[in-house]
Order: structure tokens, then C-alpha cells, then sequence
């Protein structure tokens, strides 16, 4: 491992990703005595190891000596349901605010629960995750509430990927919900051919994303959020019912006001903007009030 090693040493900062390779024992006691203070990313993807102890204790060493260490990913190493909970504590205890546990829950009868995952990650406290990737875990919600509820109060939350997992219509009826109240995730990933999720649950979630029914409804929509539905259902920079929604590129208030625009466009296509106007607002206010939403969104945009 000497060549390894001294090339480990030339990088700093460094993102580290150990793939296919079994970890053995000598290698990761070399690793942890000689990454110290550079390391700001680790990814374990599909590896062997002796010992899972000894393996929590390894990235226990790494997370405790690298202050820059913020992004953990494990991936495709099968974890039973007391693994997980050692390897968690380390993660939630140290700087990363970025974690994956990728494709790890099997059909074993020991085997860690998708669900479980996801609840002990989101329940940890005072833990200010900025990113969550859950991707292939075999998720069931089950009309449980967890991850609406974090996602409709949680303040610091960029990213979520819950692709190819198990969630259905109710799951996503509860996320869009969520949505309505929450400006800070930037993106959700929910596509995959397991989420039982049809045309009624995409639905919701467009519509979370941009009720193009008035004026109010678009400004009660979520405007930060790109979401990454299932090929054929993308709510992102096509249009819905001819309005466009949200591009996770821009920030909030250039999202909201080309929804408004696209709205008066959608309207002044069909000769229907003064009418709108008039049961939107009082009729004998619409010739007046028509330059002031016009400039408000030009304001928005360009502020």
C-alpha cells in the first residue's frame, strides 16, 4: 500500500473514494495514521471488510481527525440494523452534514431497515443536515409522517435523494404538502421504477410546485425546489398546464415572477387576462393594477 499511501499524501484538500476493494485491517490502520487534517469527503463503496467494528472505529478515527471531513457516503455495503446504529451515532457526532447510506438494506432477516434509516437520520438532534441521499433502500413510509414533518419545518436542508425506494401517492401527497411551507430544500429525487407512485401522486407535487389556478395560488406554491420525478412526469423547465416551474439554478424570486409571467402570457393567449383580473381582484381596480403586477415582477426579477 506505500505507492497508495504517498500519493494520498501529495493531495490536500482530498475526497476520497474507496471502491470495490476489500478494506483490511492493516490498510485501514495505515489510512487513519496517515489522513489527518486534509480529508473533506469519504466514500466506502462496495467493499469487504473483517470486521465491521473495526470499520466503525476506522471511520470514527478519520471523521475525529479531520475537521474538514463534512460528506460521508456508504455505499453498496449491506449493513444489519446494530451495524447501522454503531456507524450513525459516529456520523451524527461528527461535522458531516452531508451523508449517504446508498443500497445498503437487503431481505436478510438482520438486515437494517430502509425506514429506520431514514427516521434515526432525520430524528438526530440538533444535527443541521444539508444533504440526505437514501437512494435503494427499500423505504416504506407506511402513512408515517417523518419525513414530511421534517421537510415542512427543517431550515437547513439542501438535498434529498430518495430514488428507486418504496413510496406511493400518499408519501408524495405529504412531501408536496411539506413543500408549500419550506424554502430551503433545493431538490428532492424521487424517480425510480420501485416508488409505486402514478400520475395522481406527480399531480400533487406539480401542483405543490406551481398552482397556476390565480395570482395567490402561484405565490402560496414552493418556488426554490427542483424535483426529479419519473421519466415522463418532470415538473422542471418544461411547462405545466403552459406555466413554467421551478429551475433549481435560480433562486426564489426570479422562479416566482416567471410563473407570473407565464401565467399572463398563458391568459393574454386566450384574451382571458382581463377577466381573471376582474375575479381576482375588485373590477374596477384591473386597469390600475395590471401596470403594478406587471413591474412587481419585473422587480422581482431583477432584484
Amino acid at each position: 500500500y506505500k505507492e497508495l499511501i504517498d500519493g494520498l499524501l501529495l493531495h490536500e484538500p482530498l475526497n476520497l473514494n474507496v471502491s470495490n476493494i476489500e478494506l483490511k485491517d492493516p490498510l485501514m490502520d495505515m489510512l487513519s495514521d496517515v489522513l489527518v487534517g486534509q480529508l473533506q469527503s469519504l466514500t466506502l463503496h462496495n467493499n469487504g471488510f473483517l470486521s465491521i467494528e473495526k470499520t466503525v472505529d476506522f471511520v470514527r478515527d478519520l471523521t475525529e481527525n479531520n475537521a474538514k471531513l463534512t460528506h460521508f457516503q456508504w455505499e453498496q455495503n449491506p449493513l444489519s440494523a446494530s451495524d447501522f446504529a454503531s456507524l450513525a451515532d459516529v456520523i451524527i457526532k461528527s461535522k458531516v452534514d452531508s451523508v449517504g447510506f446508498v443500497a445498503c438494506c437487503d431481505e436478510g432477516e438482520d438486515s437494517a431497515d430502509g425506514y429506520g434509516i431514514l427516521e434515526r437520520l432525520l430524528m438526530a438532534d440538533n444535527k443541521k443536515w444539508e444533504s440526505l441521499n437514501l437512494q435503494g433502500n427499500r423505504i416504506q413510509m407506511l402513512g408515517r409522517t417523518c419525513l414530511s414533518d421534517f421537510i415542512s419545518t427543517n431550515e437547513y436542508i439542501k438535498t434529498i435523494i430518495l430514488k428507486d425506494n418504496m413510496l406511493n401517492d400518499q408519501d408524495v401527497h405529504l412531501i408536496a404538502e411539506a413543500l408549500r411551507t419550506n424554502s430551503t430544500l433545493r431538490s428532492i429525487y424521487l424517480e425510480s421504477n420501485n416508488n409505486d407512485i402514478t400520475e395522481t401522486g406527480w399531480s400533487a407535487v406539480r401542483r405543490a410546485l406551481c398552482n397556476a389556478s390565480s395570482f395567490n395560488s402561484i405565490f402560496g406554491s414552493n418556488h426554490t425546489c427542483y424535483v426529479k420525478l419519473a421519466e415522463g412526469h418532470e415538473p422542471a423547465e418544461i411547462l405545466y398546464d403552459q406555466i413554467i416551474v421551478n429551475n433549481g439554478e435560480k433562486g426564489w424570486k426570479e422562479n416566482f415572477a416567471i410563473k407570473m409571467h407565464s401565467l399572463i402570457l398563458k391568459r393574454h393567449a386566450s384574451n382571458s387576462n382581463a377577466f381573471h383580473l376582474n375575479q381576482e381582484f375588485d373590477r374596477n381596480a384591473t386597469y390600475t393594477l395590471t401596470p403594478n403586477i406587471l413591474e412587481a415582477i419585473y422587480r422581482q426579477i431583477s432584484d
